[in-house]
């Protein structure tokens, strides 16, 4: 079953706002210590940025595409000193 803790959508005009927005974002998300990284991201995000641009002066008067970024939470424990991953089945 999936379940969303936190869905905003926020409208902006520049890279500003998209900035201020994925900081907020990422500050918000869940971390905890996986025995290498005390902070590692224990959440999954998805920032999507959606870019219009509007012109009375071209065949297509909107002309639109959606990015996507992903950071799915890890699933890995790193050995100390080794650079090598081991992954955990999560139940």
């Amino acid at each position: 079953s999936m379940s969303f803790t936190s869905t905003t959508v926020l409208p902006g005009t520049d890279i500003e706002q998209a900035l201020e927005v994925l900081r907020v974002g990422t500050m918000g998300r869940t971390t905890g210590d996986n025995g290498v990284n005390s902070v590692s991201s224990r959440s999954h995000a998805i920032f999507q940025v959606m870019v219009e641009r509007r012109s009375n002066q071209c065949a297509f008067p909107l002309q639109a595409t959606k990015l996507n970024f992903v950071d799915l939470a890890g699933s890995e424990k790193l050995r100390p000193g080794s650079g090598v991953s081991v992954v955990l089945q999560e139940v």
